[in-house]
């Protein structure tokens, strides 16, 4: 069955239930257990098993919006981890046709118990290799929504956003300064969770964009930043920097004089 027979066969189910689901609603509590059921040994930290799952499902049911978008909610709802997660794959595929309605979804998944949930939430917004998430769609939209979360009062929705656009931002230089200049006020954040999550993006982005990771942290040290000192040798630690070794190691004295 498309995706999902070519990543993981033992999954079909799963899609199988979900189109029983679209066909008849009128019978969802039985479908959604069945769903549950079959995801209830699966992690949410386990994406490479349940983003072409997820996908195939949305494929499945897409045409029949109103089905589609109550499915969806249901799977995210679920106290199954592996549910909520599945649901997140499909918020990404279905949500792309009218996403302002699930803004608010997405900002209470990232409250979610499951780290894994909380990083397929994120994962929405993002535009990797396994999943279209929002910003190949509504790249303005996308930053607008995320733009008030960076300075949310849950640090847990501020780190969803450093995990947001991890793979937007290394497609380009342009791309990376989008997402710095967005999150650059975490830099300072209060809680060292999400400082540390921004420095791993910026290690991430770095194999592929250095020249806009050295950049972002040179500002940062000639402004003298706050957290200077605990992030760039974080950052520097990463094998893209050691491939810089002179700017490296001017950047590294200058935030130690």
């Amino acid at each position: 069955m498309n995706q999902a027979s070519t990543q993981d066969a033992r999954l079909e189910p799963i899609v199988e239930a979900i189109s029983r689901w679209r066909d008849d609603p009128s019978h969802e509590e039985v479908y959604l257990d069945e769903c549950e059921t079959l995801l209830g040994e699966i992690s949410a930290e386990e994406p490479e098993r349940l983003i072409p799952v997820g996908v195939a499902a949305a494929e499945s049911v897409e045409r029949f919006p109103e089905v589609a978008v109550d499915i969806t909610l249901k799977l995210c709802s679920s106290p199954i981890e592996g549910a909520r997660g599945l649901g997140c794959v499909m918020v990404a595929r279905i949500g792309r046709f009218n996403p302002r309605t699930w803004v608010s979804l997405i900002k209470q998944l990232a409250e979610d118990e499951s780290s894994g949930v909380r990083d397929l939430a994120a994962g929405i917004f993002d535009h990797g290799a396994t999943l279209e998430g929002w910003v190949a769609f509504h790249r303005e939209f996308v930053f607008e929504s995320l733009a008030p979360w960076v300075s949310d009062s849950s640090y847990r929705v501020r780190r969803l956003t450093t995990r947001a656009l991890p793979e937007f931002a290394a497609q380009s230089s342009e791309n990376a300064k989008l997402v710095f200049d967005l999150l650059s006020p975490l830099f300072e954040d209060p809680a060292e969770f999400v400082r540390r999550n921004f420095a791993s993006l910026l290690r991430e982005v770095g194999r592929r964009q250095p020249e806009s990771v050295f950049q972002f942290l040179e500002s940062k040290a000639e402004q003298k930043s706050a957290n200077a000192a605990e992030l760039i040798p974080v950052v520097m630690e990463a094998s893209f920097a050691s491939k810089h070794a002179e700017r490296k190691a001017a950047l590294l004295k200058r935030i130690a004089s």
